[in-house]
């Protein structure tokens, strides 16, 4: 059976900072919990299998969102006959969002709770965290 398949890497300074490495964990933790449900709410539904059909693990920096559907791609990008959803890639932006703003959440609470001056990389990146591109999404990809 055919598998389809997302990731969502986290690179950059603040994510690979060893100060924050429990905050992201925590925020990788927070968005496995709320991405089957992001990715359900935006699934078609026309027998419920491709709703139904969604898993998600966590690594260390990276999200890897699965598809046991066999049609999942054609319904993402589309055919000859069929136009593209998108519905994958715009559940991933959304999750992507709230992760970031739960880390820096996180991060903001940590600094705060500590009373501690940050590093000037760590400042830096804090401060430009909720419009930051560092989340990388990798091309989907059938398995």
């Amino acid at each position: 059976m055919a598998k389809w398949q997302a990731d969502i890497n986290v690179t950059g300074v603040l994510f690979t900072h060893p100060k924050v490495t429990a905050e992201v964990r925590e925020a990788m933790r927070y968005a496995k919990e709320i991405a089957p449900e992001i990715l359900q709410k935006n699934s078609p539904v026309k027998t419920g299998r491709l709703k139904r059909s969604w898993s998600v693990s966590v690594g260390d920096r990276i999200m890897r969102i699965r598809n046991a559907a066999p049609y999942a791609g054609f319904v993402e990008y589309g055919t000859r006959k069929i136009k593209p959803r998108y519905f994958t890639r715009d559940s991933m932006d959304e999750i992507a969002q709230k992760f970031k703003d739960k880390l820096s959440d996180l991060v903001e609470a940590k600094l705060n709770r500590r009373n501690t001056r940050p590093t000037r990389d760590l400042a830096a990146s804090v401060a430009k965290l909720r419009g930051f591109k560092s989340v990388k999404e990798q091309p989907y990809r059938k398995l």
